[in-house]
């Protein structure tokens, strides 16, 4: 089985081996993009074995649908882009890397974490993701920037002390040069109004009291319809010590 890394020219995992066009082995030359397909879109990839064919330090190289391409020093929060090709001069596929970064990685040191088994479709409300993290888990997307691109990677971080809002990164359908970041919530969330949301995000007390309310009386799940709760009295909103009592009535019976 492949490892995806110090690929043989011999390996057919999509990574390695020879593609005209695409990577060059031993004296192949490398071509722009450009030259090599025909055509108005192309077949988005990522390789992350890559050398930069300026200096020769191993990076990481993408190719958009729409023929963005670019090469980031790391994959993932804050996409630090290659600074030999960052420069808006023409980029060229990269032949592989012999060596490998050992560093732990900037996305993970800042809580960040690649999701598996990824799923994107429109809904009208925006994009749902379904993806695996500790659980098979689905999220919304709420008024992204731009269409997520599907074969690209995509990181994602839950909210400090808000269950169910995660912040989401990935790269844009239509450039490699805008990594794009965004709000998301959990798919049962979703029947809230997505200003609401957004204001639970911020920290609004209305909001909290209504995101709150219906994960008491709608989701049933009383420790997570507190934690909102307690978060809109805290920010001063009073009219949710009732809601609160009610919480503390119903784990008392269950005692």
């Amino acid at each position: 089985m492949c490892n995806a890394h110090n690929h043989s020219r011999y390996c057919d995992c999509g990574f390695g081996g020879w593609r005209p066009g695409t990577a060059y082995y031993d004296n192949v030359e490398v071509r722009p993009l450009a030259e090599a397909f025909s055509g108005e879109t192309f077949e988005s990839y990522l390789n992350p074995n890559a050398c930069c064919p300026v200096c020769g330090a191993h990076v990481y190289f993408f190719r958009s649908r729409f023929n963005g391409r670019v090469f980031f020093d790391t994959i993932g929060p804050p996409w630090d882009k290659h600074p030999c090709t960052d420069n808006g001069g023409p980029i060229y596929a990269p032949r592989p890397s012999e060596k490998c970064k050992a560093e732990k990685p900037a996305w993970k040191t800042n809580g960040w974490e690649p999701v598996f088994n990824v799923r994107v479709s429109e809904s009208d409300d925006g994009w749902r993701i379904n993806c695996n993290l500790t659980k098979a888990i689905e999220l919304h997307v709420l008024e992204p920037s731009d269409p997520i691109n599907k074969k690209g990677p995509i990181f994602v971080r839950q909210r400090s002390k808000l269950k169910g809002f995660y912040d989401i990164t990935y790269l844009s359908h239509y450039s490699a040069q805008l990594p794009v970041t965004a709000l998301s919530v959990e798919g049962c969330l979703m029947h809230l109004n997505i200003k609401v949301l957004k204001g639970a995000a911020k920290r609004n007390k209305s909001s909290l009291a209504s995101l709150g309310r219906y994960i008491l009386y709608h989701l049933g799940d009383f420790d997570w319809a507190e934690s909102y709760l307690k978060k809109a009295l805290f920010a001063g909103d009073e009219s949710v010590l009732l809601d609160l009592l009610i919480i503390a009535l119903q784990k008392a019976i269950k005692r």
